[in-house]
């Protein structure tokens, strides 16, 4: 599930809460593109969860390339096989969201796991999930593709 979290935010520049509220009912994999129409916010006292229109109230699809679709449908297959699937799960998390601190902790480790048998001069500086959005328009450029 990680690397399949990962490439998603590498390749959709989504917002951390635009994610963690993404269901399989945002998915047109028809028409190859990702509705991103909710966020999810916590509150930090109660902890509990809201989902809310997104930060800019506009609704936006993204398209998927063919790597993107590819990785979702496989996930997703896997996922279809727990008995209690709906179209209603979280993309990422199913039955309930998937915690920030959930995520913030994988991703640590992941970068750890790459930078434990690296000299110095050959590991990578640890990212934000934020800094994945930067990512994503890295990839806009390198593609020759205009934001």
């Amino acid at each position: 599930m990680w690397k399949t979290f990962f490439t998603f935010l590498y390749y959709t520049g989504m917002r951390k809460g635009e994610v963690q509220a993404l269901t399989w009912k945002d998915i047109d994999f028809q028409n190859s593109e990702i509705i991103v129409n909710k966020t999810l916010s916590v509150k930090s006292k109660s902890k509990n969860y809201i989902i809310t229109s997104t930060k800019t109230k506009n609704n936006r699809k993204i398209k998927m390339s063919s790597h993107l679709k590819d990785t979702l449908i496989e996930y997703k297959t896997i996922t279809k096989k727990y008995k209690d699937f709906s179209e209603n799960w979280f993309v990422f998390g199913n039955s309930r969201f998937l915690p920030q601190t959930t995520i913030d902790r994988y991703k640590h480790n992941y970068f750890n796991l790459y930078n434990k048998d690296k000299s110095k001069k050959e590991q990578i500086k640890e990212i934000t999930i934020h800094e994945f959005r930067h990512s994503h328009v890295s990839l806009l450029i390198n593609e020759y593709i205009k934001v």
